[in-house]
């Protein structure tokens, strides 16, 4: 059996990462590795980064629009048409692109890690090449949140901090898109509820 998890020896934290939610630069700047779980002191903290779903849905199409333009396949697990990839990835309107890009999260769900749900990162969640036990959301302590994260990160480990940001997007992408995003924010909210829920809470 599998069962590794991201862990930091120095601070005596463990991470239960989502994409988009500050995770490369946690990883990076904490210091943590992949360790066996069953090795980790009892009085360990565990601890996930939410983030406002409606925000997440914005970096994440910027994320996936990258990727895709650039044939980078690796995070996705349903294949799109061609004819809706070009709709959104190929469209030089990019308010054009981004509803194509939540009609077909409506229509036929979730394909890309980084448009999945961040409650699907933290309960029943695997990686096989990592951990095939399924992660437990209950387990998680400290849910923090994205959008103060350098504080509450440093209440989490008593020091401060302030992360250097990676993967920031496609400026053009953002500014096109966050003035409409309030629209959407219904539609959003049918998709990822449970996802509201963490972040509300």
């Amino acid at each position: 059996m599998v069962n590794k998890t991201l862990y930091s020896k120095k601070y005596n934290i463990e991470f239960f990462h989502i994409t988009k939610n500050a995770m490369t630069a946690i990883i990076r700047d904490l210091g943590l590795t992949w360790y066996d779980r069953s090795t980790l002191p009892n009085d360990r903290k565990i601890f996930c980064v939410v983030r406002n779903p409606l925000k997440r849905v914005l970096s994440g199409f910027n994320e996936v629009r990258k990727l895709y333009r650039l044939n980078v396949r690796e995070h996705t697990f349903r294949v799109l048409e061609k004819s809706v990839e070009d709709k959104i990835f190929s469209n030089s309107n990019l308010e054009e692109s981004f509803d194509f890009y939540i009609k077909e999260l409506e229509t036929n769900g979730f394909f890309d890690s980084h448009n999945q749900p961040q409650y699907d990162f933290l309960h029943g969640y695997t990686v096989k090449t990592l951990f095939d036990t399924p992660r437990n959301i209950s387990d998680i302590q400290h849910f923090l949140k994205f959008e103060g994260i350098d504080d509450e990160l440093s209440d989490l480990i008593d020091k401060p901090i302030k992360l250097n940001r990676v993967n920031s997007g496609d400026k053009t992408v953002k500014n096109s898109i966050e003035p409409i995003l309030g629209k959407y924010e219904d539609r959003v909210r049918k998709l990822y509820k449970k996802d509201y829920e963490l972040y509300e809470r």
